[in-house]
């Protein structure tokens, strides 16, 4: 597969030479050169994604502790539509050895629900669309010529109201008279660049509060968030986007009754600054970052990778600066390679205090994947599922 991703981009690359000397001969126009080059790269994104599902679903197939808890059934196909297209992965389909449910592994570490036929990039992207368009026309844009029913977009904007991005509220259930009491409470949040309509570059702020997972019944057993409430903001400070937030918890929550509230990011100080506004609040650097980071410290070496994960799990940090230090002997003269190493292991030390893996109630993710999916992180599997290692 990373072959046949490889050729692509050459071929892409040759691509680009020809459409200049086409340019420059009068064969054809930029409009034409643009569509050539978008119909490739979407080949290439295409290809990325269906590697990045094999390769995840390949990591949970061959992991001790999925041995111990789960028992292969079968293999099935699946077709998902992406910001490139259509793309066509096959995951494993497994039996829990203690309850008999039965899941797709690789399908929830993914984040791609047991229905879902569009990704939340295609529907994050459209979300960014609509505040100069109408709804069809935003997916349509999105989607380019790739067909999408009127249904399907109605489901994707469902709960979304038009022209506003600065509070989005995918729960249109009315408020209850009566709080909610609960112990534990998370909130995520993260920044994402966008561009408007008009042109114009904005920075997002993002967060979402919610109870931590709930399993629904049936055959196949399922987690899924609890009272997820969104907001985001393009305008706000980052004071009043947490007074809006610490505004909710307080209309919503017995808050004497909530024992901890996590707040998940990647360090920024605006998301920071949420402890200020949030009592009783405790950072935690999000799964997205932090394995982000982790990633680029191991580089496709499994045993690097599998060495991090357990030091970070032991809070062993003796143990994680030797695997790094392995990490930067097989880089080799590679400075760049090097600085890279640097750069990340200064992250993960940074936040040491705040790395956790797993909570009490739910597993520590962080929200990118509901504003950014184009990036999957593929190394996250096993902790999702309770298979951490």
């Amino acid at each position: 597969m990373i072959t046949n991703i490889i050729a692509k981009i050459e071929e892409l690359l040759n691509r680009f030479e020809e459409g200049i000397v086409g340019i420059v001969n009068g064969e054809k126009d930029i409009a034409r050169y643009t569509m050539e080059l978008k119909e490739k790269m979407d080949e290439i994104g295409k290809e990325m994604i269906k590697e990045a599902c094999r390769f995840v679903d390949e990591i949970v197939r061959n992991e001790k502790k999925r041995k111990e808890r789960y028992e292969v059934v079968r293999k099935d196909k699946r077709s998902i539509k992406t910001i490139f297209g259509d793309v066509e992965y096959i995951r494993t389909y497994y039996k829990n050895k203690e309850d008999g449910g039965y899941v797709y592994l690789a399908d929830e570490i993914l984040g791609i629900e047991k229905y879902q036929r569009i990704d939340n990039a295609v529907k994050a992207a459209i979300i960014e669309k609509v505040v100069d368009m109408s709804y069809d026309k935003a997916a349509k844009e999105v989607l380019g010529e790739e067909r999408v029913s009127r249904q399907s977009v109605m489901n994707i904007l469902r709960g979304i109201e038009a022209a506003q991005l600065d509070r989005i509220g995918h729960d249109k259930k009315d408020v209850a008279n009566s709080k909610n009491v609960v112990k534990e409470l998370y909130i995520e949040a993260d920044e994402d660049h966008i561009s408007l309509q008009n042109g114009e570059g904005k920075i997002a702020k993002l967060a979402y509060i919610n109870e931590g997972y709930k399993e629904e019944k049936g055959v196949v057993k399922r987690k899924k968030l609890k009272e997820v409430h969104y907001f985001s903001s393009i305008k706000e400070k980052p004071e009043d986007f947490w007074s809006k937030v610490s505004e909710y918890i307080e209309e919503h929550y017995e808050t004497d009754k909530i024992e901890k509230i996590y707040l998940l990011g990647d360090g920024a100080a605006w998301i920071k600054e949420g402890l200020e506004w949030i009592p009783r609040a405790e950072f935690v650097l999000d799964r997205f970052h932090l394995m982000r980071e982790v990633i680029k410290i191991s580089r496709g070496n499994k045993k690097i990778f599998a060495g991090i994960i357990e030091a970070l799990r032991d809070k062993d940090r003796d143990k994680f600066e030797k695997v790094v230090a392995e990490a930067m002997e097989k880089v080799g003269a590679d400075e760049k390679a090097k600085k890279r190493i640097r750069d990340s292991r200064r992250y993960i030390a940074n936040h040491w205090d705040n790395i956790v893996l797993e909570l009490d109630n739910r597993i520590i993710k962080g929200c990118r994947r509901l504003v950014k999916n184009f990036v999957f992180p593929i190394y996250n599997a096993s902790c999702k599922v309770g298979l951490c290692y």
